[in-house]
């Protein structure tokens, strides 16, 4: 798959910063969740191991769900939201 264009890059950064900052460091919101962006551990859903995978430009976890992150880029537990 070809990388994105600019647009959507600033258009995931931009999403990021503004969902973090309330979700995964709590700053003006619940927090209590994993907030992570396609490039940093890319996030690769399985759904089905090696079959079913998807892998969303930012996705989220609750952290009740999903106590840590995984060590690698295999995430196993469905995020609870994902653009």
């Amino acid at each position: 798959m070809p990388r994105p264009s600019g647009r959507h890059g600033l258009a995931e950064s931009a999403l990021g910063v503004n969902v973090s900052g309330p979700f995964h460091f709590g700053r003006g919101g619940p927090g209590g969740w994993w907030i992570i962006p396609e490039p940093e551990p890319e996030p690769e859903v399985h759904f089905i191991r090696d079959v079913e995978v998807a892998v969303p430009d930012l996705a989220g976890w609750r952290r009740e769900r999903m106590a840590s992150v995984p060590e690698g880029h295999r995430f196993e537990v469905a995020p609870d939201w994902g653009c």
